[in-house]
């Protein structure tokens, strides 16, 4: 597995996952917007997340409430609205548990990256949990 080193400190890093903007170290979880410390994870899982765009729900309704002033402008938008809601993949969340909060930390349709993801998450925090019996924090 490839390591880090912080020039500054001189200390490596071990990286259990690393993607684009994705790092799972022994210490850092980052998304690419938010910097999680791994020692504040209380557990990590991966599960289904919304199926129906918020947006596109609107975009439907809307539709329908112009049915009655304005029928194939409402029809169009009803038609269009319910063809992006159908072909919308399922999308998957990782959800982490900070400080007795569930935390959406990242989202993506394919089920298979949050897997490895999350795997390499609960490796970095068994391992942390290890360290924190052994003394050396």
């Amino acid at each position: 597995m490839p390591h880090r080193t912080d020039a500054s400190e001189g200390a490596t890093e071990h990286i259990y996952y690393h993607e684009a903007n994705i790092w799972v170290t022994q210490d850092r979880f980052t998304n690419g917007v938010t910097s999680f410390d791994i020692a504040h994870l209380a557990e990590a899982s991966v599960i289904k997340g919304r199926w129906l765009p918020r947006h596109g729900v609107l975009a439907l309704v809307g539709g329908l409430l112009l049915l009655p002033f304005v029928l194939y402008a409402g029809l169009t938008v009803v038609a269009i609205s319910a063809i992006y809601c159908v072909s919308r993949k399922q999308e998957y969340v990782l959800l982490l548990r900070v400080h007795d909060e569930d935390v959406r930390a990242l989202a993506s349709s394919d089920q298979g990256y949050l897997k490895q993801v999350y795997t390499a998450l609960i490796e970095a925090m068994q391992v942390r949990k290890a360290r924190r019996r052994a003394g050396k924090t």
